[in-house]
């Protein structure tokens, strides 16, 4: 179980840091080739933004609990762990899709509205590190269940 939640660690942080990553070299290294072409603010990217980051918001408040039930309706500890590895990274992958658009965008545009979208969704992904007190409260596991995930 300990070698589950590294894998998750492993896994947040290479999405985490692969986002940073893009938005320093589209921020530092693209954006000053593309900032000397005039491009108009659009604003079907702005509504397209908008609309991304709160639907994978609405998604993962509504559809990703239907995944967690299955995982939390598992019986034994293990089984569910297992089970809660694929709505976690379907979580992750949402969320860190929503910040490439707004990062995309603002390479398109270079207005700072973007970099602020891409920044609240980076937030919410920072927020997602994987801990036994988040799998506890994600799977709602029972007392016994939450002392052997501690302690492994």
């Amino acid at each position: 179980m300990k070698n589950l939640l590294q894998q998750l660690r492993i896994l947040h942080l290479a999405l985490t840091t692969m986002v940073v990553i893009i938005g320093g070299v589209f921020h530092f290294v693209l954006l000053p080739f593309v900032q000397n072409k005039p491009t108009e603010n659009n604003i079907i990217f702005q509504i397209t933004t908008v609309v991304i980051v709160v639907g994978s918001q609405v998604f993962i408040k509504s559809v990703l609990p239907k995944f967690l039930t299955n995982a939390q309706n598992q019986p034994n500890l293990e089984t569910k762990l297992q089970t809660y590895k694929i709505p976690f990274m379907m979580k992750l992958a949402i969320l860190e899709g929503a910040c490439l658009m707004a990062l995309v965008f603002y390479l398109f545009t270079a207005k700072f509205f973007y970099v602020g979208m891409a920044t609240a969704v980076l937030i919410l992904l920072i927020l997602q590190h994987p801990t036994p007190q988040n799998l506890a409260y994600d799977l709602k596991l029972l007392e016994k269940e939450q002392q052997e995930l501690q302690m492994k």
